[in-house]
């Protein structure tokens, strides 16, 4: 959203992940008046956060993407966390608006929550009766073609995945009135960032070469199975390629851990990778229950995986890695990706 509106007027937005209650201040402090637009995000771990930093913000406009089970650790329940997300509305202004993923279960719960708050709510998603709906997405080798409303868009460099949030932007632009022809062909461009799904090749030796898909920068359930249907996409339209899967545990998921990621295994095994390498306790599981599908190695730690990395890599691999902040891969995927020696 920050990156469609700085092509329209000045726009200040929150820095990496400066969404906590220091992060927002920090944030707003930085906000000069002569910005037209400030776009921010609001994070959420535990309990009462997003009241306050609604209240701080007193957004014009909100949007909530999604609801899913990250840091379910520090909740009883998903519909807690949804109760938890709809404090987000606290702050909104008058004659404010709130815009709201249709295809989400817990739309129908948040839109009451919003009545609360306000009359002017709007949705996207593929749902009948979006404002922004979404009619139809095709995914090819080159790109994903896409239709919202009678905008076509071809992204080159992003999964389908990313479909549904393309839809809530242009809602919000719509909303600030903005011409959305004027920012299609931005969209078409758009590039995964660092650690959200991003690719580049590193040299593994002279004249071998493998692809990293970095989407390192943090993982939850709902993220994890994303990348992991991606991964089976591009498995399906190249099936000769050899894939491997670096899987860091899932922080934060409390009781349900366990649960959580035993639900991959259904969709490693679809994927058939040449070699899965889990990080971590818990997504050791995987790897113990799947060694007798294909090779697997499983490491305590950051550094035992760092050790080893390139011993098991091979030419040609394509290589996703994934896994919760904490665990460290995305400093890893930073240090190849940065390090001139190794990238092409």
């Amino acid at each position: 959203i920050s990156s469609i509106l700085h092509s329209f007027e000045k726009t200040h937005s929150t820095f990496n992940n400066n969404n906590n209650l220091i992060g927002l201040c920090l944030t707003l402090s930085r906000l000069k008046k002569n910005y037209k637009y400030c776009v921010l995000e609001l994070g959420m771990s535990k309990k009462k956060e997003l009241k306050t930093l609604s209240e701080l913000s007193s957004p014009n406009i909100i949007l909530v993407t999604n609801i899913s089970s990250s840091h379910i650790g520090n909740f009883k329940s998903e519909e807690e966390i949804a109760l938890e997300k709809s404090n987000i509305f606290f702050g909104l202004t008058k004659n404010g608006k709130i815009v709201l993923n249709a295809d989400d279960k817990w739309f129908y719960y948040l839109k009451t929550k919003a009545f609360s708050y306000t009359n002017n709510i709007v949705s996207f998603g593929t749902k009948d009766g979006s404002e922004m709906r979404i009619k139809k997405i095709l995914t090819t080798e080159n790109a994903t073609t896409i239709k919202i409303n009678d905008f076509n868009l071809n992204l080159k460099s992003l999964p389908k995945h990313y479909a549904i949030n393309i839809a809530g932007i242009l809602l919000v632009m719509k909303s600030l009135n903005l011409n959305l022809n004027n920012i299609l062909n931005k969209i078409n461009n758009f590039q995964p960032t660092q650690g959200r799904g991003n690719s580049f090749e590193i040299c593994i030796k002279k004249n071998e070469y493998a692809r990293i898909i970095d989407d390192s920068y943090n993982a939850n359930p709902a993220s994890m199975k994303v990348a992991l249907e991606n991964i089976y996409e591009i498995k399906k339209r190249k099936p000769n390629i050899n894939v491997v899967l670096v899987i860091g545990d899932m922080l934060e998921l409390g009781k349900n851990t366990e649960a959580f990621h035993k639900k991959l295994i259904k969709k490693i095994q679809l994927i058939k990778p040449r070699c899965l390498i889990t990080i971590g306790k818990h997504s050791r599981i995987i790897a113990k229950k799947l060694k007798k599908c294909f090779a697997c190695e499983s490491f305590d730690n950051i550094d035992q995986f760092k050790n080893n990395f390139f011993f098991i890599i091979q030419h040609q691999d394509v290589i996703l890695i994934k896994g919760s902040n904490g665990i460290g891969l995305f400093k890893f995927t930073q240090q190849l990706y940065n390090n001139i020696f190794c990238r092409s």
